[in-house]
């Protein structure tokens, strides 16, 4: 399933920086990250979203087919359902990819056609798993409840069998959902997560020549990131970056992401509030 470049070594518990000092802070700059990856993967999938549905290409116009692939009133909720519930599940794989706890698995590395497969695994069951949420939670449930005479939480089942959201302002069923679906796959996305990681560090370190970039110096990328550029370079400084297809496309797909979240964070706070 995995691949070694080299010889593994197990990494310590704390790791130093080239400069041979701890990262300060390193709890709050984790949070700090996780804020801001949680935060793009959100604004990616809402920017993907308004690229596709809500902007007008010419004579090339996809809301209204995407609006009305069902006529049936239960397609307004599963649409977003999969809008809403994916920003949350997209951006705890980003988490999980820059973020990722990697010293158990140092030298996991999946081989191309692997990782692309585990990939599309991973989408595909959170597709499913969303679709399986909403329907649970908006239908299942609460059809349940109805005929079990409680209300505490859902209202009566309407005619289109959803639920209207007591606690205003928080929508607590995209967020069971998506707390859920992201325990569930987060063991299927660790292998690809930490090649994806590894890919970057593996190839900065490459790149570096023995030489520390200014964002392993400040605190401009997430402290596991750093850290593992520096145990990187310590143990296998001339160790060649994986070269394979799907890496080199996961890796083009990744500054993709980040230009869209971008855009995501405009249509979010501008668009979306205007």
């Amino acid at each position: 399933m995995t691949t070694a470049t080299a010889t593994h070594v197990a990494p310590p518990k704390h790791i130093l920086l080239p400069s041979g000092h701890k990262i300060r802070f390193r709890f709050i700059q984790q949070v700090l990250w996780t804020a801001i990856a949680v935060s793009l993967g959100t604004a990616c999938v809402a920017g993907l979203y308004y690229l596709l549905f809500e902007v007008r290409y010419g004579p090339v116009y996809l809301k209204p087919g995407w609006d009305g692939l069902f006529s049936q009133s239960w397609w307004t909720i599963y649409r977003h359902g999969l809008r809403d519930v994916g920003e949350g599940v997209l951006a705890n794989l980003a988490v999980r990819s820059l973020i990722t706890k990697w010293q158990k698995h140092a030298d996991q590395r999946l081989a191309g056609g692997k990782l692309a497969v585990k990939a599309a695994q991973v989408l595909v069951a959170s597709f499913v798993l969303i679709l399986l949420g909403v329907w649970l939670v908006n239908y299942a449930l609460p059809f349940l409840w109805h005929h079990a005479h409680f209300s505490l939480i859902t209202s009566p089942v309407h005619a289109t069998g959803a639920t209207s959201n007591v606690v205003s302002g928080f929508n607590w069923q995209d967020f069971t959902i998506g707390f859920v679906i992201t325990h569930i796959i987060r063991t299927m996305w660790k292998p690809v997560g930490n090649t994806i990681n590894a890919a970057l560090i593996d190839g900065s370190v490459y790149r570096a020549h023995g030489r520390t970039p200014l964002w392993v110096r400040l605190p401009i990328a997430p402290p596991t990131m750093r850290e593992r550029f520096a145990w990187t370079q310590r143990t296998h400084p001339d160790v060649a970056p994986q070269g394979d297809l799907a890496v080199r496309i996961l890796m083009v797909c990744g500054v993709l992401a980040l230009l869209v979240a971008g855009y995501g964070e405009y249509v979010l706070h501008v668009i979306a509030k205007g």
